[in-house]
């Protein structure tokens, strides 16, 4: 068992270590190359918050160097992020009272900065803070002075505030409140995804289900701690949670496994300098060993315990453990150290009494002294305010006079620039709109005049010249039976050509304007183009269509047909597609056009480039019916061309 833990505490440690060594390294080697002490600030405060939960002390120094850079350049925000780094470093190392002087400077700075977001981080510091050096009730009243302000601007940080309420409801052994703050925290950090903070509503689940009874609920809790700490690489946070979990083995009896995970955060403690969490270890350790009846190795512990306890000032627990010594020493029958740490029980109690009378004496000496101080402060401001208002009253009523005068030459200089721009921006707009109008009539005319002239040749393609092959191919026909054997080569090849020429011109007359677009619209004329590019068999082609059950405006079915018959042929010559896809819709007085394929692409800059007609024809019809185009082609990943218009 005892491996196991070494295993599980270790591991992540060493494997962290290489990644600190790593990110610092990088940090350390970025404020070297920094050459504005802007980025210095803020490297130096990244490097002090990596220090902070993994070697805490070695967080001082450059949070530190970054306050007194920000200070020199007036950087307010890198002054309260250095202090909230400054803060948490002696909070963690348990010197409350210098965390506690820290926060109120932050705090000062983000109130006259009027950052909200800042004044709440400190302020929830400060209650922390005050209910670690045992002042619960002014800590709790920060914390409910804070929770509207919370709701309103950052509710993602309430549940950290429930947390440290349900740990002061703790100390103050009102364990139900304590448990359902608890949960109530937990709900949160599982909402904002607020990893850290879920962690340490574990923790304190464990603790309160425990002191509820429920033992193995509070396992379970501890260990699930444990595991988000060892991922987030929280050293401290680990030994806290082993710490607990040891002393559910100890209340199970299972002594040896406790004293071995205990001996592994003992030699944590040692090495990241977490003196709280050290000496509760001891402590702990001292316990197991009491109830082991070994009490020379317990006095051993609850002397570190005794030792570290009274090295950062914590007195009721220094007081606590004296009096174990004493009860100890007096079961081994060495009453003198027996009577020594009694002595010294009887002392801290005393001194604990003590200070407090004096911090309850001096706090209302002070708050009697602010309140008197305050009172004459306001006092003489009113008087200054007064005064200076006077005289800035009468420096207001010349300046504005004065620029009265000024404002009133500029006003009317503006006015004339501001009418005569106006107007020669008028007079542009209504020439520009008469030239695109009349260049919209042109081209317009020219297109639909373009078009009668293909109907009419297509329809004399088709009723004249079509008719007469047609006709002479029934006369030639008619001489089948009455021509010499040596004379129906001749016959049969004259046949052939009058046929081909039947056809030919049939093509013509359908290019020139398709008789399926005149007679039956848009869809059946696109339905005719695809069988007849299908037939050439270069790709296939697919037609979508939706919501043109009744016919469109003449020329807008013109202009989409030759859109997308010049698309196909840009297609057939160039794509080398495998696949077509053409998808007509119309929604609503929108024409929605694409046509898609899975060809080689091209760089869409080239059709500007481009000498061809065939774009600018594309382009013309759109200008024509209002229609907008969008081409997406890379080469090697195929064509989409999007077209809309308004009908």
């Amino acid at each position: 068992m005892r491996l196991f833990y070494l295993l599980i505490l270790f591991y992540p440690f060493l494997n962290v270590s290489a990644q600190d060594q790593k990110l610092v390294d990088s940090l350390n080697n970025e404020i070297k190359k920094a050459k504005h002490d802007t980025v210095k600030i803020r490297l130096l405060n990244e490097l002090a918050a990596h220090y902070v939960f993994t070697k805490t002390p070695e967080a001082r120094k450059p949070a530190t160097e970054a306050l007194t850079l920000a200070e020199k350049q007036k950087d307010f925000k890198g002054q309260m992020d250095a202090l909230i780094r400054l803060g948490i470093m002696y909070y963690r190392i348990s010197e409350y009272d210098s965390s506690l002087i820290i926060y109120k400077k932050g705090l000062a700075i983000a109130e006259s900065q009027k950052d909200t977001t800042r004044i709440l981080k400190y302020k929830g510091n400060l209650a922390l803070s005050l209910s670690s050096m045992g002042k619960y009730k002014e800590s709790l009243e920060v914390y409910y002075k804070i929770m509207d302000l919370q709701k309103k601007f950052n509710p993602a940080t309430v549940c950290k505030n429930l947390l440290d309420m349900a740990n002061i409801y703790y100390q103050l052994d009102d364990y139900q409140n304590a448990y359902k703050f608890a949960l109530e925290a937990k709900e949160l950090a599982e909402k904002y995804d607020d990893q850290k903070t879920l962690a340490n509503a574990y923790g304190s689940l464990g603790v309160f289900l425990k002191e509820l009874g429920k033992y193995d609920e509070a396992l379970l809790c501890y260990q699930k701690s444990y595991q988000m700490k060892k991922n987030q690489g929280d050293l401290q946070g680990q030994m806290n949670s082993l710490i607990n979990i040891a002393a559910i083995f100890e209340y199970k009896k299972e002594y040896n496994t406790a004293i071995n995970i205990l001996d592994t955060v003992i030699i944590l403690g040692k090495e990241t300098g977490a003196v709280k969490q050290l000496a509760n270890a001891y402590t702990n350790m001292g316990i197991l060993y009491t109830d082991l009846e070994q009490y020379n190795k317990a006095n051993a512990s609850f002397l570190q315990a005794f030792n570290l306890y009274t090295t950062i000032g914590m007195l009721k627990e220094s007081q606590e453990l004296a009096n174990k010594l004493g009860y100890n020493y007096s079961r081994l029958n060495d009453f003198k150290n027996a009577s020594l740490f009694f002595e010294k029980t009887i002392l801290l109690k005393d001194s604990l009494y003590q200070i407090n009378m004096t911090e309850a004496i001096a706090e209302m000496r002070t708050k009697f002294e602010t309140e008197k101080k305050e009172q004459e402060n306001i006092s003489l401001a009113k008087e200054n305010e007064l005064k200076s208002i006077k005289l800035e009253t009468e420096k207001q009523t010349r300046r504005s006079q004065q620029w009265l005068f000024v404002a009133g030459i500029i006003f009317i200089v503006l006015l004339f620039l501001m009418i005569f721009s106006r107007y020669r921006l008028k007079k542009k707009s209504e020439t520009d709109k008469k030239v695109a109008h009349q260049k919209n009539l042109g081209l317009k005319a020219v297109i639909e005049a373009e078009e009668k002239e293909r109907i009419r040749i297509a329809k004399d393609l088709h009723d004249g010249i079509g008719q007469l092959l047609s006709t002479a191919r029934v006369n030639m026909a008619a001489l089948e039976g009455d021509i010499n054997t040596e004379d129906e080569a001749l016959l049969n090849n004259a046949l052939n050509v009058i046929d081909e020429s039947i056809k030919e011109v049939r093509s013509i007359s359908h290019n020139m304007m398709p008789v399926a677009l005149v007679e039956f619209g848009l869809v059946k004329a696109v339905d005719v183009l695809v069988m007849r590019v299908s037939e050439a068999n270069i790709f296939k082609i697919y037609f979508l269509h939706s919501g043109l059950e009744e016919r469109i405006e003449q020329s807008v079915e013109i202009s989409i047909y030759r859109i997308i018959q010049e698309v196909l042929n840009n297609m057939i010559k160039h794509s080398k597609a495998a696949n077509v896809v053409i998808d007509l819709q119309k929604t609503g007085d929108k024409i929605l056009l694409k046509i898609q394929d899975d060809g080689k692409g091209f760089n869409t800059t080239e059709i500007d480039r481009s000498q061809g007609i065939g774009w600018k024809n594309i382009y013309s019809r759109l200008y024509l019916i209002n229609g907008k185009m969008d081409i997406r082609s890379n080469p090697g990943q195929g064509t989409v061309i999007n077209i809309n218009c308004s009908i």
